[in-house]
């Protein structure tokens, strides 16, 4: 865990999330692309105990956000982008795009935008969905996308056995990170990085790299 990520975690502790994304220079930018909707971010804590936190979240206009396409589609092809090279290459596992099923023990049939399956537990045949909780699972928010939604389906996630979540929200460049058995998201900013952990050993790619758009000149098109 990078320096970046320890304070956003500690030192923001009694801070507003305001002082977290002016402190990762992403906070005008965010407000700039929004409505001006109030961020709260409430920080508290009691001796060892965990973080708790609210967040209410930005509202973007369409134009800016898209609904299930525009740049929250633009970022999860660059993060499976990202993934698939590095998990591919090391013969880690398998990467799963939006279409695919996965049967969560006891909850049903869920679609992240992108999951991740190690090697060593893969089926041999998938011909239907994937009969077990990836290890990886990840939802790029966009603005058809309500905020309980979003935690329901985190929850869902870590009790069906995901080892690692992560919550992109292209509005404010932010990427939460879940994990069982912790109370509060890991916030990061960009310029944190995003880490496999045990779920992929290795795997280490800066918040920036996902949210990093093509310029509108200057693309060479090669026939």
């Amino acid at each position: 865990m990078s320096d970046d990520t320890t304070r956003g975690e500690n030192s923001s502790i009694g801070s507003s999330l305001g002082d977290f994304l002016i402190e990762e220079g992403i906070y005008e930018e965010s407000c700039a692309v929004a409505e001006k909707r109030v961020i709260a971010w409430q920080i508290e804590q009691g001796g060892a105990k965990a973080m708790t936190a609210e967040i209410v979240t930005l509202e973007s206009s369409e134009e800016e956000l898209g609904t299930s396409g525009g740049i929250p589609g633009e970022v999860e092809a660059l993060l499976i982008l990202h993934l698939a090279q590095y998990v591919y290459a090391k013969r880690l596992g398998r990467v799963f795009g939006s279409q695919t099923d996965f049967e969560l023990k006891g909850i049903g049939r869920r679609q992240p935008d992108l999951a991740f399956v190690k090697l060593e537990r893969l089926p041999i045949n998938v011909r239907d969905a994937v009969p077990m909780a990836p290890d990886l699972a990840v939802e790029v928010v966009s603005k058809t996308d309500h905020t309980y939604d979003v935690e329901d389906k985190v929850q869902e996630y870590l009790r069906a056995g995901v080892g690692l979540v992560w919550v992109v929200r292209p509005i404010g460049k932010i990427v939460e990170v879940y994990r069982p058995g912790q109370e509060v998201p890991t916030l990061l900013g960009l310029k944190n990085e995003l880490d496999g952990e045990d779920i992929i050993p290795g795997f280490k790619l800066k918040v920036s790299a996902i949210f990093d758009y093509p310029p509108n000149e200057g693309i060479m098109i090669v026939e």
